[in-house]
């Protein structure tokens, strides 16, 4: 038992390889100019790199402590801060109208919409109630209690570690998206949270618990994470998407496994590389989540599978020889946009496609990975 335990501790020299060239072959992919990678179980850091470049017209090199701007992943700060208030009494979940929970949860309408309005209104709510602007509740409350020295509402100098993005940044409510952290400080993040040291145990599990709309459809998002399950562990996570920069935060509910994934490349979905990351560091309980292997899958949607099968066995495809079977595993629904991925397997290879597809089944994007 305790040599299990070891094990669970550390990565191997292979595991390393493995990730290393996911990473390399994502970024080569996807245009990702620099990202930064950490992995962590329950609070011991597991992994912390970085790749690339953090500011490519100076050559300056990515780290694993390159501070990027983490967009949408703000949604968890400020869901803890308010249900920090819950837990003292200063605001109820159930009130008003649309209620705290609802905008928490992103179903202020009939149905679940994604909406930045909802966690902007949650900031300007926070404010009225503690008495204190939004980013200064973050820092006495999270930020320095827990040390997430890197973390802020402010872009950091560029004298910092700080990676450095094409264009001008959109301004965006911080309790929305607005926020700058690292990859050891939203492992810290995470575990702190898990632990219960944030917000109460049972508050924390509404977090990571998806929410149900009227006769019971799953919405697979919590307050400030979407839910799922990966390889048979449940997870909590969420993107962050703002101008020039794309990252994204995982724990595991199984095992306390931690991920951050942190880029300054804009629009790109790191779900996908987050998600095998996570399968090389805990090996897979179901590696086939929804599928049953050579038979279609319930959920299955056959017009895109059709779509995806004609693009493998176009011409940009030929090198990995004929392909012998596409098998639906997983689906993740983000927004107005649902991302299903697929098996495919080659004579000469075996390859995971994602494809991200909107209302009318318009697929969007395609991406493959080994």
């Amino acid at each position: 038992m305790i040599a299990a335990l070891a094990a669970a501790a550390t990565l191997s020299a292979a595991q390393y390889r493995r990730i290393d060239a996911i990473v390399a072959s994502v970024m080569r992919e996807s245009g990702v100019p620099g990202l930064s990678l950490g992995i962590a179980r329950n609070g011991s850091t597991l992994y912390l790199r970085g790749y690339g470049l953090r500011d490519a017209g100076r050559r300056r090199p990515a780290d694993g402590f390159t501070i990027y701007a983490a967009g949408s992943i703000a949604k968890q700060f400020t869901a803890a801060l308010v249900l920090q208030d819950v837990a003292s009494g200063r605001l109820s979940l159930d009130r008003g109208a649309p209620t705290v929970r609802e905008l928490l949860a992103q179903t202020t309408g009939d149905t679940w919409e994604y909406r930045n309005e909802n966690y902007a209104a949650l900031g300007a709510l926070l404010e009225r109630t503690d008495g204190a602007p939004y980013c200064s509740l973050a820092a006495q409350r999270i930020f320095v209690p827990l040390h997430l020295l890197s973390t802020s509402c402010n872009a950091p100098a560029p004298s910092w570690n700080v990676a450095v993005s094409r264009g001008p940044a959109q301004w965006i409510a911080p309790a929305a998206g607005g926020l700058w952290s690292n990859a050891p400080d939203l492992l810290r993040w995470l575990d702190e949270l898990r632990d219960g040291r944030m917000v109460p145990r049972e508050l924390y599990a509404e977090m990571t618990t998806s929410g149900r709309l009227d006769g019971g459809v799953p919405t697979n998002y919590g307050f400030g994470f979407f839910t799922a399950t990966w390889y048979g562990y449940r997870v909590a996570f969420h993107d962050g998407l703002v101008d020039g920069y794309s990252c994204e935060d995982v724990l595991s509910l199984e095992d306390g496994l931690e991920l951050a994934l942190l880029s300054n490349a804009g629009s790109v979905d790191l779900t996908p590389l987050a998600k095998s990351v996570f399968a090389i560091a805990d090996p897979p309980r179901d590696k086939n989540s929804y599928a049953v292997p050579n038979a279609p899958a319930e959920n299955e949607n056959r017009k895109v599978t059709a779509a995806v099968t004609a693009a493998l066995q176009g011409p940009a495809y030929v090198s990995y020889g004929k392909l012998a079977l596409l098998e639906f595993v997983e689906r993740t629904v983000k927004g107005s946009t649902t991302f299903d991925r697929y098996r495919a397997t080659f004579e000469r290879a075996v390859l995971w496609v994602t494809v991200g597809y909107g209302p009318g089944d318009a697929i969007e994007s395609l991406t493959v990975s080994p």
